[in-house]
């Protein structure tokens, strides 16, 4: 018998509760790494988010041979929210914003069909759907542009933008040597005058079992004079990002990076882990510091360390144009904006001057979406 694919929405978090388990057996079975998407990363943030925020989760499952798995999970939304890397655009009613689904190995194909279908029914409110900051090289992007093409949506990608990301090297020393000469002396120059500055120590938390590194974080972080609590993108305030944390903790998936001198913390970088991938999120250091680059110092601690891991195999990095993130993790992951109209064989649409798709782009202002040529 021929296996059988439908769509259950979840709203808040007790009906994403109900979902729980079978998420989990996803993410056991997932295509491949995204920690946007994760349950244990993703579940905190629904227990954070307000009841006004339309915050949704749309789950794929496939029946067959009397069995129920779920093969697909997407959050998508329609109101202004940022939550778990996942950009909530303020829209009019006729978009809708998701994010790049999660999916399972063996049935990817027919999962993304199946959500394809379902954003494209005619009786939704909206007529364009919107994709921020889809992962180009993703396997996840692959099977959408093919069900796309396949469903004869019209679609187009812009706002390209590339993160900084490091495949794993031989060794420590040999993604040193690949660095051009004025990095890699950089690189010696601030571990030299660290060192100068006395005793230090660096320190992996794959769990939470200090529960007070939390608390380091945000003393660190206030000391810049951030203006947000938590600050790291995608993170709205301090409660969210102790609730994520704690969650990733309690699957020893993190890996903040915190470098002492003299037994003071000096420098804490906040990444968590999937898989074999490490995603990165912000460094925070002291400003008195800054004379011994600590941020530096704690990137290269932080490469030094997963090179050392037998399962890691590759880092990626929300850092800003012109870090030391994307100056040293040199393997650059190309993202763009979709944007694909859901009917009609042209659709124009245009986005209220107020609009925002994703605070990382810059896409702002009126945009013209002409999209009956398909893909530009």
């Amino acid at each position: 018998m021929k296996a059988r694919y439908h769509v259950e929405i979840a709203t808040g978090q007790a009906e994403v509760e109900t979902h729980l388990a079978a998420w989990w057996d996803l993410h056991a079975c997932r295509l491949e790494d995204n920690v946007y998407a994760a349950p244990a990363f993703l579940s905190p943030v629904y227990r954070q988010l307000h009841g006004d925020v339309d915050c949704r989760v749309a789950f794929v499952y496939r029946h067959a041979a009397g069995q129920q798995e779920m093969v697909a999970s997407a959050p998508f939304g329609a109101t202004a929210e940022v939550a778990s890397g996942v950009m909530l655009g303020e829209l009019d009613s006729g978009i809708i914003s998701t994010a790049s689904p999660m999916l399972h190995r063996d049935f990817a194909a027919q999962a993304t069909s199946s959500l394809c279908q379902w954003f494209g029914r005619s009786d939704h409110p909206w007529s364009i759907v919107c994709w921020p900051s889809m992962p180009l090289r993703s396997l996840a992007w692959k099977h959408l542009a093919r069900a796309l093409g396949g469903q004869a949506w019209r679609w187009r990608l812009q706002d390209r933008f590339e993160s900084a990301a490091l495949d794993r090297r031989t060794s420590f020393d040999a993604f040193l040597q690949d660095l051009p000469r004025v990095h890699r002396d950089a690189c010696h120059t601030a571990l030299r005058q660290l060192q100068s500055a006395g005793e230090v120590e660096v320190k992996l938390h794959r769990s939470l079992r200090d529960y007070d590194l939390i608390r380091r974080f945000m003393v660190l972080e206030h000391a810049r004079g951030e203006r947000r609590a938590a600050g790291t993108e995608g993170f709205g305030d301090a409660a969210l990002f102790a609730s994520v944390t704690e969650a990733m903790g309690a699957c020893n998936e993190l890996f903040f990076v915190e470098i002492l001198a003299r037994g003071m913390p000096i420098s804490i970088s906040a990444s968590y882990v999937d898989g074999t991938t490490v995603f990165g999120f912000k460094t925070v250091s002291d400003p008195s510091a800054q004379s011994t680059d600590p941020e530096l110092v704690n990137l290269l601690e932080a490469t030094r360390l997963l090179h050392q891991d037998p399962i890691l195999r590759c880092g990626q990095s929300i850092s800003n144009e012109g870090s030391w993130a994307t100056r040293l993790w040199t393997d650059a992951h190309p993202f763009a904006t979709v944007l694909a109209a859901t009917r009609g064989s042209a659709v124009e649409a245009t986005l209220p001057p107020r609009s925002v798709v994703h605070a990382a782009t810059g896409l702002t202002g009126e945009v013209r979406l002409l999209l009956s040529r398909g893909a530009a």
